[in-house]
């Protein structure tokens, strides 16, 4: 039986009052709110979320839309020649392939195979982005049992919510362990700190003068798009160069070449 599919959804009149009410709250005081309770009201809808979906609350975070959140997740890949984006009706060998599936699709409102499809993207090695807009409110949803790589659903459609707010799920846990776990993250970390500060040590030529430093900022950002903090301490420049899990020690050299 084809699922119901609502797009501009009309609020209802107890979403309507609540947040009727909650905005003249939030007028008569912004900075109160914004302060000491926004943070709270957000996390509380957060873990109800999470808990509707069978997740941790840091798995989950509030969104304006689906669309806006694919084009985001899409735009964060570092795409090369030979990558491809596929839906559920193209099938491809590339290097590296990103699979979008409908959970329930809009036309004709037909519910999608997406948790077999995930598995399937688990199996072939292929990132999984399920198009969720439809199912939150519709259907059960367990993504702890599923998992796929990025999940994201409308919360204006089925779940009454108002309009412009939708819940990305990401898998916390999936990032850091593929990488080898904390415990490696922080070895790596910490042994690339220590030799791109040896490397470091002694090529920076000491000046006072303010305007240099801000153009080696400023070249940084325009060429390599990296940035390293710069101040003034005790009669010496000295720079900060944070090391992350995606950096290499040759990332610190571009300090130098600028």
């Amino acid at each position: 039986m084809p699922y119901l599919v609502r797009l501009r959804c009309p609020w209802s009149r107890p979403v309507l009052d609540a947040s009727n009410v909650l905005t003249l709250k939030i007028e008569s005081n912004p900075d109160d709110f914004l302060w000491l309770g926004y943070e709270s009201k957000l996390n509380e809808v957060r873990r109800q979320i999470a808990r509707l979906v069978n997740v941790d609350m840091d798995e989950c975070v509030l969104v304006p839309n689906v669309c806006n959140v694919i084009n985001t997740i899409l735009r964060n890949f570092e795409w090369r020649e030979g990558d491809a984006i596929a839906s559920a009706s193209k099938c491809s060998s590339q290097r590296r392939v990103v699979a979008i599936v409908d959970s329930i699709v809009s036309g004709p409102g037909a519910a999608m195979p997406w948790r077999d499809m995930v598995r399937t993207c688990k199996e072939e090695g292929v990132w999984s982005v399920i198009d969720a807009a439809h199912p939150l409110g519709q259907e059960a949803v367990d993504l702890n049992a599923v998992q796929p790589d990025f999940w994201v659903s409308s919360c204006s459609k089925w779940l009454f919510a108002r309009r412009g707010c939708a819940v990305l799920y990401v898998p916390k846990k999936w990032f850091r362990e593929s990488l080898g776990g904390e415990e490696k993250i922080n070895a790596y970390c910490r042994s690339i700190a220590l030799a791109g500060g040896k490397r470091l040590a002694g090529n920076i030529g000491h000046t006072r003068d303010g305007p240099i430093m801000r153009f080696i900022q400023v070249r940084l950002l325009e060429l390599h798009k990296v940035y390293a903090s710069a101040f003034y301490h005790n009669h010496r420049w000295w720079t900060r160069a944070s090391a992350q899990v995606y950096n290499e020690v040759r990332h610190g050299q571009l300090i130098l070449v600028v």
